[in-house]
């Protein structure tokens, strides 16, 4: 099932650590527009913002997924996505 958030409440469900309701999760649905767009070929990443939080959420995406070349090309539009279950990478600082 799908549950659309916004990027502000994607970031309040990682720093509130809410386990649960991260396992929850299967797939997410992202709207909003691109800010950059970098592909070399064997990975790309988006950085997508909706204007209510002041990072953008990062989208990885592979040669594998069926419109990966489309993809690639996309700059600075708007866009809406459906997302896997979010995989949440913190660094932590030293």
């Amino acid at each position: 099932m799908f549950e659309f958030m916004t990027i502000r409440e994607l970031y309040d469900l990682i720093k509130t650590n809410n386990i649960l309701e991260m396992d929850s999760l299967q797939y997410v649905q992202l709207q909003g527009w691109i800010r950059t767009n970098r592909c070399n070929g064997s990975v790309g990443f988006i950085e997508l913002n909706d204007g209510t939080f002041f990072k953008n959420c990062q989208l990885v995406y592979t040669p594998q997924l069926a419109n990966f070349s489309e993809i690639s090309k996309c700059r600075f539009c708007n866009v809406q996505f459906v997302v896997r279950k979010p995989q949440i990478i913190a660094r932590r600082r030293k």
